[in-house]
């Protein structure tokens, strides 16, 4: 898969049936490299996630922190509420590979890899994130993108004092 950056509008549901909105700009690579920019529907960047070499960095934009931790599965979970390491789902965004975790259910377009996926969802819990590309555009020079290093400049914390508010921060509001 050549370097390229996904445009996708997103779409976060909550299990009381409210739902946020947001844009993503997506850069994903096999073993477990991803860089995801979201961005609420009016301004900048939200929250930044860049992941790789099994380090995961959470930037929340506004308040110039970011939180760092390692790539498993809980760490996924307090970045985006989904349980799924950050390979798994890599591998699950390029070539459609299901996830290991029983409870969260996939939905693929097209169904298997390679490439980037014109529709993406997972759901778990009654909770669904759903992404749907936009159009595609090649990128040079993303070597330091995917690995799991915070923005510059931002407080660095553990990732276990992240807190669950990842839903109003992937589409605006208040966390």
């Amino acid at each position: 898969m050549s370097s390229s950056f996904g445009f996708y509008r997103g779409k976060f549901e909550e299990r009381d049936g409210t739902a946020s909105r947001f844009r993503v700009l997506l850069f994903v690579e096999l073993p477990d490299r991803m860089h995801a920019e979201v961005v609420p529907p009016m301004g900048g960047p939200r929250l930044i996630l860049d992941g790789g070499g099994g380090k995961l960095a959470v930037a929340i934009v506004d308040r110039r922190t970011a939180y760092l931790g390692d790539a498993g599965a809980d760490s996924v979970r307090k970045a985006i509420g989904a349980p799924v390491s950050l390979s798994s789902l890599v591998r699950a965004l390029v070539l459609g590979e299901r996830p290991e975790d029983p409870e969260l259910a996939m939905a693929r377009e097209p169904a298997e890899g390679p490439g980037f996926p014109e529709v993406f969802e997972l759901r778990w819990r009654g909770r669904v994130l759903r992404i749907d590309l936009v159009r595609m555009q090649p990128v040079r020079g993303l070597a330091t993108l995917g690995s799991g290093t915070p923005p510059e400049g931002f407080q660095v914390r553990p990732m276990d004092e992240i807190g669950e508010d990842w839903g109003p921060l992937l589409g605006g509001g208040e966390p």
